[in-house]
């Protein structure tokens, strides 16, 4: 379950499309933690993929649009705890899914 695990540490660490704030836009420009551009993005598509057939849509929003609150140097702080609920009820509807749905692409 690689996508639960890299979820995980993209909440844990803050580095999380809702409203005109795009997983990509917001997360990965620029990326946190020395993260690659195109693995964030890649990562992004796959989060993207899991939330239509997970239910998890809503929830990934809500994370995303406060993280686009955010500006960038407190978006990477892992002290800023700002938008740590919306990435933990984020976080907790994309495992219950992949662990009913481990066969999911997504959730690899």
């Amino acid at each position: 379950m690689k996508l639960l695990a890299t979820v995980a540490l993209a909440f844990a660490a803050l580095s999380l499309s809702a409203c005109g704030h795009s997983c990509k836009d917001t997360l990965c420009t620029p990326p946190c933690n020395g993260t690659a551009v195109a693995e964030c993005n890649a990562e992004c598509d796959r989060l993207e993929g899991v939330n239509g057939p997970s239910g998890c849509g809503g929830k990934f929003s809500d994370a995303v649009s406060c993280e686009a609150g955010l500006s960038d140097s407190d978006r990477c702080n892992s002290t800023i705890t700002t938008c740590q609920s919306a990435a933990n009820t984020y976080l907790g509807c994309v495992v219950d899914y992949c662990t009913a749905h481990a066969s999911d692409p997504n959730c690899k």
